[in-house]
């Protein structure tokens, strides 16, 4: 028995009465089955964007995505989303002298419509962005900075991205790898290292860091669009990576770029930018020219989850 797609030409989901009866009650005509085309329909996320056919929901806090109906036009993306999932930036070093900048959330999606749902419910987890390093004295105390927090969304994970180096360790690892910054007395210092990569988890690595007797500045933190990169001298900035730009929100937005890097070398104090929220960005180092003290490495930006969807 054919379904019904047209009515004298008429494409059933237009009409609306079918000899005086709502079109959506009748389920036969003349003896064909008139089956309704119907759409997935879904809540969650703090907000809902629509552009032509697509609804995006867009996670800046952890909340649910439920799958409240599948559609049933097969081929048509009935049952299938498109996933972006980026993890929190990592935080600045600082600690004592100069620090790297913080590397990119990592960044994990699904696209093409190829990610199969159910009529379920799906926990979504945004990740926080690191703290930076505290500035801390010639004697060093302080807190080291952080790495950013995982970001999770139906079997995705965007990792958070790497702490920036201080003068004391090394960069961290993550999403993107934070700047490395170098300790005066260190003859052969660390550089940075590639961040997690693959096609799950895209991320590159921070930059070197350079030094002098006194002074120094650290690399840029790893962003999602490129490296980080290395100070041109020991009072420069260095550039943290670039971001990376998806559309998936309903717009074209750029996430998850690297923090600059800071230094010690030139005319004042620097304290890094933070990485803005829900955009995986990472902080920027801390750094200063003289003194018992630094500014602190700024925080990384919280890490982003988006869903979208064929919804007519």
């Amino acid at each position: 028995m054919p379904d019904i797609a047209t009515i004298n030409g008429v494409a059933e989901d237009d009409i609306a009465t079918y000899n005086g009866t709502t079109a959506s009650d009748v389920t036969a005509v003349n003896g064909n089955t008139w089956v309704h085309v119907t759409y997935m329909t879904a809540t969650g996320g703090d907000t809902i964007n629509t552009v032509g056919d697509y609804k995006s929901h867009v996670f800046e806090n952890s909340d649910t995505f439920e799958v409240t109906q599948l559609g049933n036009v097969a081929g048509s993306y009935d049952a299938e989303v498109e996933i972006l999932c980026i993890g929190g930036g990592g935080g600045g070093g600082s600690k004592p002298y100069w620090g790297g900048g913080g590397g990119s959330g990592g960044w994990a999606e699904h696209t093409g419509f190829t990610k199969a749902v159910t009529a379920t419910t799906y926990s979504v987890v945004i990740g926080g962005g690191g703290a930076g390093s505290t500035g801390s004295g010639h004697a060093n105390t302080g807190s080291a900075a952080y790495n950013g927090v995982n970001s999770t969304g139906h079997g995705l994970t965007g990792n958070g991205g790497g702490a920036g180096g201080q003068t004391i360790n090394n960069n961290a690892d993550g999403g993107s790898s934070g700047g490395m910054a170098k300790q005066s007395t260190d003859a052969n210092p660390y550089s940075g290292t590639q961040g997690t990569g693959g096609t799950a988890h895209f991320g590159t690595a921070g930059g070197d860091g350079i030094y002098g007797y006194w002074y120094g500045a650290g690399g840029g933190g790893g962003g999602c669009g490129g490296a980080g990169a290395n100070p041109a001298d020991d009072s420069s900035i260095a550039a943290g990576g670039s971001t990376k730009a998806s559309s998936m929100s309903g717009a074209s937005v750029n996430y998850a770029g690297g923090g600059t890097g800071g230094h010690s070398g030139g005319p004042g104090a620097i304290t890094g930018a933070a990485g803005g929220s829900n955009t995986g960005t990472g902080g920027g180092g801390g750094g200063h020219i003289s003194g018992p003290s630094s500014p602190p490495g700024a925080n990384g930006g919280s890490g982003i989850v988006i869903f979208r969807y064929k919804y007519q």
